[in-house]
């Protein structure tokens, strides 16, 4: 009799078990290896993804706008705002092409970049005579210089929003000038007294932005100009030197000598000389100058003496006094002066020459003291509510002096003490 049995809770042997490990091993590496293969791509496709969608960022500051001023008007005018402002801009694209057009922007910020050339038309209308202007500058109108092109991906436009875009010019004037000699003509000649100036027939100008030429001009309405060094004694020696001669020789007792120094030149400041025309009625013409003449007038020293005299006191009134017939009082008659003067214009000391003054003729009734008689009737006596001085009026064409105390001068020669004026009504 055939059949079979089976035993329950048999164990399988040990060569079955073997044959399902091996089965499960060749699986695992196959579902691993695909997984990672599926990540990859993915991760593949969300790159692609992320490059080829199209954003918009905002580069701030990464171009430029440059201004510029056409040649007809760099004569006349001149840029005083920045010349180079930042703009920013929107770009639209995939994320790569922006991410590199960004970097080259912050390599060159001139990749990118806008210029706004002015022209005469630009000017407002009222420009002329105006010493500064401002222009608004509408920047989505300007085309855009791309160096190397621009990708086909981007759209690019500048962001304005509420920023305005200006740029201001400041005119260029012209002024007179004139040379201070004061400072830097310096040194001496034993024996000698020197003064410098510049001939009478210079005329100068300068040109340039007016808010500079504005700062530089004087009471006078005159920019002063001054020059570099100039030493005198320096200068008489050299010319000793190249003519072979003593300097005494070459100065002689009163002699004219003019050399070329330069001017100290200003910053954005252009100096003219104002050449006349030689055709008659015609314009004058301005070229520049860079030196100017100075000339030295040398004046060999003489010997100066102690002179003294004594001379006739004049008081002069003011009509208001003379009307009233009033007299001066308690004041010297002759005022004794003491004075240096050169030995040879000794003959020269005399009243034709020199006359002392008390002048009142300038003041009014409220310049006085006045004391009134009772009743508004009888003797009026007024006296100058200011310190008044003796004056010297010298004629100083024959006579050349020095006073002997400092702060001397001929308007204050001595003090008048005591004056008083004397009037009856």
């Amino acid at each position: 009799m055939s059949g079979s049995t089976t035993i329950s809770g048999a164990k399988a042997p040990a060569a079955s078990r073997r044959g399902e490990t091996r089965a499960v091993q060749r699986r695992l590496p196959l579902n691993i290896t695909v997984h990672v293969v599926l990540i990859t791509l993915a991760v593949l496709v969300w790159w692609i993804a992320r490059d080829m969608v199209s954003v918009t960022r905002t580069l701030r500051d990464s171009s430029r706008l440059k201004y510029e001023l056409a040649e007809e008007l760099k004569n006349d005018w001149r840029i005083s705002s920045a010349q180079i402002v930042p703009v920013s801009l929107d770009v639209s694209g995939p994320t790569k092409r922006i991410n590199d057009f960004a970097s080259e922007l912050d390599d060159n910020p001139g990749r990118y970049s806008f210029l706004y050339r002015i022209e005469p038309d630009n000017l407002p209308p009222d420009a002329r005579g105006k010493k500064q202007v401002t222009i608004r500058v509408d920047l989505s109108r300007l085309p855009a210089n791309a160096e190397g092109g621009i990708p086909a991906e981007l759209n690019i436009r500048p962001l304005t929003g509420d920023k305005v875009y200006e740029v201001t010019l400041e005119a260029f004037v012209t002024r007179r000038a004139w040379v201070d000699l004061s400072t830097n003509v310096v040194g001496s000649v034993p024996g000698y007294q020197w003064k410098a100036s510049v001939p009478a027939d210079t005329q100068l100008q300068v040109r340039g932005p007016a808010g500079k030429v504005d700062a530089l001009t004087g009471a006078n309405e005159m920019v002063r100009l001054v020059i570099s060094r100039l030493d005198v004694g320096e200068f008489a020696a050299n010319k000793a030197a190249t003519l072979n001669r003593p300097v005494e020789e070459v100065l002689g007792q009163d002699s004219k000598h003019s050399t070329i120094v330069s001017l100290v030149p200003r910053e954005d400041i252009a100096v003219q000389q104002v050449i006349p025309s030689e055709a008659p009625g015609g314009a004058p013409r301005a070229q520049p100058a860079t030196q100017v003449a100075v000339e030295i007038h040398f004046t060999r020293e003489q010997d100066w003496i102690r002179v003294e005299g004594r001379f006739r006191v004049n008081v002069l009134l003011p009509n208001w006094l003379v009307q009233k017939g009033a007299r001066v009082r308690d004041i010297e008659n002759e005022l004794p002066v003491t004075l240096r003067v050169l030995s040879s214009q000794r003959a020269n000391f005399t009243d034709r020459n020199l006359r002392v003054v008390v002048d009142l003729s300038q003041m009014s009734e409220s310049d006085f003291l006045i004391e009134a008689p009772d009743g508004g009737v009888g003797r009026f006596v007024a006296k100058p509510r200011p310190q008044m001085y003796y004056s010297l009026l010298i004629n100083r064409e024959r006579l050349t002096v020095r006073y002997p105390g400092e702060g001397v001068t001929d308007e204050r020669y001595l003090q008048v003490s005591g004056l008083s004026i004397e009037w009856t009504e």
